[in-house]
């Protein structure tokens, strides 16, 4: 199996451990669910994953430090969710990332140079209230391309 989509199908429980072992997934669509607790680390075993949708859900807790193992990645989508803590750097493992997605999730918090590292590949950031901090917040805004679409609402930059 290459595609699991279950988007839309009110699912309520954790996401489990197990889906480590599905890895020959390359689209996992979760999101408009109700799914609870965090995202499990065995996700980031998932070394073919093209497209991860976790967006509009319950989960909680921090993106974790893994994700930069899912280097295939190129849509990485966790809006409005109750993530917290810090966007791990490991991030900037994630080369062929075009779209990110992570507003809503309001106890995020971000180093700007985490994104120069991604400016040449994104096709989309949209951020919503993640505060990015770094002495290069402004220039590196104002240096990405105008084929990058970008969204900063209420984002704070200290």
């Amino acid at each position: 199996m290459n595609k699991l989509i279950l988007s839309g199908t009110n699912l309520t429980v954790p996401i489990p451990k197990e889906i480590g072992i599905l890895t020959d997934l390359i689209v996992l669509h979760l999101s408009h669910n109700a799914l609870t607790g965090e995202i499990p680390t065995r996700i980031c075993q998932l070394y073919k994953l093209e497209q991860l949708f976790l967006n509009s859900n319950g989960l909680e807790g921090s993106i974790p430090l893994e994700i930069g193992n899912l280097t295939s990645l190129k849509w990485l989508i966790l809006y409005d969710n109750l993530l917290s803590g810090i966007i791990p750097n490991r991030i900037g493992n994630l080369n062929r990332i075009e779209v990110i997605r992570d507003g809503g999730n309001n106890n995020l918090e971000g180093r700007m140079s985490l994104l120069v590292r991604f400016q040449a590949h994104w096709e989309t950031l949209r951020t919503f209230k993640i505060f990015f901090y770094g002495r290069t917040a402004w220039s590196v805004l104002f240096s990405w391309s105008s084929k990058t679409a970008t969204s900063f609402s209420s984002s704070i930059s200290r």
